[in-house]
This record gives C-alpha cells, sequence and structure tokens, in this order.
C-alpha cells in the first residue's frame, strides 16, 4: 500500500481498509478450503461412513433422475444411520455442494416433496431448509483452482472431495465446546504470539524503499474429526470420522 495511492484516494483509509479486507478474505478462504480438503475427502471415513454413486442409465447418482437406483432420500436416510450408530447422535447437518444442490432440486423425489411447499420455506437453489430432519447447508463458496498469472482462470466448488466430484456431506455438530462433548469436527486456533489475538491477527509495516506500507494477516490453526474409531487410520492417522458421513459423485 503505497503512499502515492493513499495520497489520491478519496478515503485516505480506504487503502487500509481494502488491504485489510483483502488478506483477511484471503485466509478466511484459505481456512474453508481446508476444512473442506479434510471433511470431503473419502479416505478419511470407513466404508460404513461413506458412498459413491454411479451415473448412467442405471446409476445410483442423483443427476440420474430416469433410473430407478436413483434414490437420494434412502441415500441420506442411509447416512443418518451411519452416523447415529458411531457416535449415538442423530445427525443434524446436511452440507451439499452447489451443484449438489441444485441438481437435487430437480430430481423427482425432492419435486414431489416439495411442490406444495411456499418458497419461503425453500433454500436458493430450491430444497426444503430441513430435509429428512437435517438442517440444508449450501456450500456454494468458490475458488480459483488455476495457477496464478494462469491466461485463463478456472474456479471450482470448494466443497467437494479429492476427485472434484459434487458432494454431500451429512454430520452432527454441537453448539457445545466443551472438552466431553461430540462433535464431527472442529477447527481449532491459538492465540497470536505477539497480541494474543484470535482468529485473524492483523500487522503493518513500513517500507521505505518501496515508500508504502505492508498489510499482513496471520492465523494459527488446525483442522481434526473429533468423533474417530479409535484406529491409525484416516486423516492424519488419528482414526476414521464417524460423526459425519460422505455421499460422493452427488451429480455424476
Amino acid at each position: 500500500m503505497t503512499d502515492a495511492e493513499r495520497k489520491i484516494a478519496d478515503n485516505p483509509l480506504q487503502p487500509d481498509i481494502d488491504g485489510t479486507v483483502s488478506v483477511t478474505e484471503s485466509l478466511m478462504l484459505d481456512n474453508e478450503t481446508m476444512v473442506a480438503s479434510v471433511a470431503c475427502k473419502s479416505t478419511n471415513y470407513a466404508a460404513a461412513n461413506k458412498v459413491l454413486l454411479t451415473g448412467g442409465a442405471n446409476g445410483t447418482s442423483w443427476g440420474s433422475y430416469t433410473s430407478a437406483n436413483s434414490k437420494p432420500l434412502s441415500n441420506i436416510r442411509d447416512g443418518k444411520i451411519a452416523v447415529r450408530k458411531g457416535i449415538i447422535r442423530e445427525p443434524n447437518n446436511g452440507l451439499y455442494s452447489l451443484d449438489t444442490a441444485q441438481t437435487l432440486a430437480d430430481h423427482p423425489d425432492i419435486k414431489d416433496l416439495v411442490k406444495y411447499t411456499h418458497m419461503d420455506a425453500l433454500t436458493s437453489s430450491g430444497l426444503p431448509k430441513v430435509l429428512r430432519g437435517l438442517t440444508t447447508i449450501e456450500g456454494a463458496q468458490q475458488v480459483v483452482t488455476s495457477a496464478e498469472g494462469a491466461a485463463t482462470t478456472v474456479t471450482g466448488n470448494v466443497w467437494q472431495d479429492e476427485n472434484a466430484t459434487n458432494v454431500c456431506l451429512i454430520y452432527y455438530a454441537s453448539a457445545s465446546v466443551a472438552p466431553r462433548s461430540v462433535h464431527f469436527g472442529r477447527t481449532f486456533d491459538c492465540p497470536d504470539d505477539t497480541n494474543e489475538a484470535r482468529g485473524v491477527s492483523i500487522r503493518r509495516y513500513r517500507d521505505e524503499p518501496l515508500a508504502g506500507e505492508w498489510i499482513e494477516g496471520a492465523m494459527t490453526r488446525d483442522w481434526r474429526f473429533v468423533s474417530v474409531d479409535g484406529s491409525t487410520n484416516g486423516y492424519k492417522s488419528a482414526g476414521y470420522a464417524i460423526g459425519g458421513y460422505l455421499i460422493s459423485g452427488a451429480t455424476a
């Protein structure tokens, strides 16, 4: 952020604000991307807590509308049962990547479910706000997947599995953060070493040769599944996740 930029700005504080917002949003998006990459990786789940749907005329994918094997409500039910068996808690959230939500909203089983429903009871994609007892969350966040400076900018869903297929994630979340409370997973952070701030810590320092100031954001965090099977498998060999259920290939 150069002195010249601040001098010609209509509001001298605007460049400072823009810089702070830019680094903060970058860190928050990076955090969500990492959470999604952990939560949506199929190898972090045991066989009983995941399913890969198939495409084609006889496929199980939710995009295979004409197939008798395409049964999204049954898939969601199976996911709820798996989580309940694993942690003795009823899952309460269903997170759908954006393409999954839009495809599922067009499925005949869902259309039949919501055909007399007022629009206020539906999400932006057309899903019920509560589906099979799960609060509907649409993971609409996008991220640039192409290399910085590439001639063509390529974007994609943040919430997708390791094979870039669209997902539905069924999981249990608790409002309590007590040491012995049950959760699907958590993001852990620690205070900044300098100012003890949590979350994003903003620093700034002068760069005389460049006649300006740098704005820097920092965030110390880690990601862990809280409810695991006690094995040495899965994410960082800390056990397979049992507080969630991953449906991959939802739009195959």
